[in-house]
């Protein structure tokens, strides 16, 4: 069987990202003549923008302000007015009375005028010769009902005059009330529209890129995925690697030939595998390392991110410098009888600085023993986590795996054919990372890309 490895200087030790972007060829008719509309209506109003304006725009809006300000402040002394009328009013109707000073008035009017008619009337009486009891009683009772229909009438006058003037008064104190609210919404739509003048010129352009948007989004959603690598997700050189002999050495001392411990996650026990890769990088400016302290007295270094397998959570998480949530969890550690042996993590921290990296790679496995815990490189979380582990013997679940294999697609190789060999396929369980895609743990569009990436670094040795 022939053994495939990735060329070393590209694989591995590194950040993996990947970014969806646009097709950028060809573009629509209708895109094309929108661009063509750039220059000759955005341009020229792009170009004519005063950044002033923003700051007179600032300064009437701050007038318009400070006008309605003042009149919202005349509205509690308008509201008084217009509840004082109100009441008058109100008060009147209920009653029936009118104020005691406007009575006393009315009474005084009828007395002075009922005293001259009754000075009148004896004086007539007497220079006729006619003054006796009973004429006088029948004048002085005429005098009195006449008095009487006067006070009637002039208070029902006066009444009537009040209610009026507590009506017209609550109109005007409403008027006044409307005419300050009608002011201050006025006031209001100032700011916008100073703000609105200002921005006049650069409207055609926000018009062009709003339509550009809409018409774009019309079109079919194409992508491209463009595969960036940053250094990031290794070990440090001291970390120790078990050989597959049982040897442990540090990860630094080991050989492109050398075969390792792996464990075998089908089966939930240890096996050794080839290297299909084993990236080693030197860099000119120290990298911080993430020390990760557990509490039987190991260590690991992590070079930005790293994966291990999580006995708390039975699934594989990925250990970086804010990973303090899994400070208390309890990772797998193979101990020298080959059994998984639970171990806590007491620490995860920065701590030193390094210029050398190193991330292996196992044929057909997606992990290896650093410092006897399974870990796995950076960028294949999702890969490693596309079946459900059994706690118990940590392995697949195989009643789930089978479920999973007879539900979920797995990738085809004739869709990587033209950069990798059908044993490379293979040999890699790359099918089975269609798993991962079915189940919406990463995309097929990123693995192909991934893979893509590195197809003109596979090597058959």
């Amino acid at each position: 069987m022939s053994n495939f490895k990735f060329d070393l200087q590209f694989f591995g030790g590194s950040k993996t990202t990947h970014e969806q972007v646009r097709k950028r060829d060809p573009l629509p008719e209708g895109l094309t003549n929108l661009r063509d509309t750039l220059y000759n209506k955005v341009m020229p109003g792009l170009e004519s923008f005063d950044g002033n304006s923003w700051n007179r725009a600032q300064n009437i809006s701050d007038n318009a302000m400070g006008q309605m300000n003042g009149l919202v402040n005349m509205i509690p002394n308008g509201i008084n007015q217009s509840n004082k009328f109100l009441k008058g009013l109100s008060d009147t109707l209920t009653t029936g009375e009118i104020p005691s000073g406007v009575t006393d008035k009315l009474n005084a009017g009828v007395e002075k005028s009922l005293q001259s008619s009754m000075g009148s009337m004896l004086n007539g009486l007497a220079n006729r010769g006619v003054v006796n009891s009973s004429v006088t009683s029948q004048g002085v009772n005429n005098l009195s009902q006449a008095a009487a229909d006067a006070y009637n009438r002039n208070y029902l006058n006066a009444y009537n005059s009040i209610l009026s003037g507590y009506g017209s008064g609550l109109q005007g104190a409403l008027g006044v009330n409307n005419s300050l609210l009608n002011s201050i919404n006025t006031l209001g739509k100032i700011p916008s529209m100073a703000y609105e003048g200002a921005a006049a010129p650069l409207m055609p352009g926000y018009n062009f890129f709003k339509d550009w948007y809409q018409l774009r989004n019309s079109e079919p959603e194409e992508y491209d995925t463009i595969v960036q690598q940053k250094s990031s997700g290794c070990i440090t050189g001291d970390t120790l690697v078990t050989l597959a002999d049982g040897q442990e050495i540090p990860v630094s001392e080991l050989q492109d030939n050398d075969e390792i411990k792996t464990w075998d996650f089908d089966k939930g026990c240890l096996t050794s595998a080839s290297l299909t890769a084993f990236f080693k990088r030197n860099f000119d400016k120290p990298l911080d390392v993430i020390r990760v302290v557990f509490d039987d007295g190991s260590t690991v270094g992590v070079i930005f991110e790293h994966l291990f397998f999580d006995l708390t959570l039975n699934k594989f998480i990925a250990i970086n410098a804010d990973s303090q949530d899994f400070i208390g969890h309890y990772f797998a550690k193979v101990n020298q009888d080959g059994n998984i042996t639970p171990v806590k993590v007491n620490a995860v921290f920065t701590d030193e600085k390094t210029t050398q990296t190193y991330a292996p790679q196992c044929l057909g496995y997606q992990n290896f023993l650093a410092a006897g815990f399974i870990t796995g490189n950076d960028g294949q979380l999702e890969i490693c986590n596309r079946f459900d582990f059994d706690s118990e013997h940590v392995c697949y679940e195989p009643k789930k795996k089978s479920e999973d294999l007879n539900k979920h697609e797995r990738l085809q190789y004739e869709d990587f054919q033209d950069f990798m060999s059908k044993e490379f396929f293979y040999n890699n369980h790359i099918g089975e990372w269609g798993i991962a895609c079915s189940k919406g743990l990463i995309s097929a569009e990123k693995v192909k890309a991934y893979l893509a990436h590195f197809s003109h670094c596979f090597l058959n040795n």
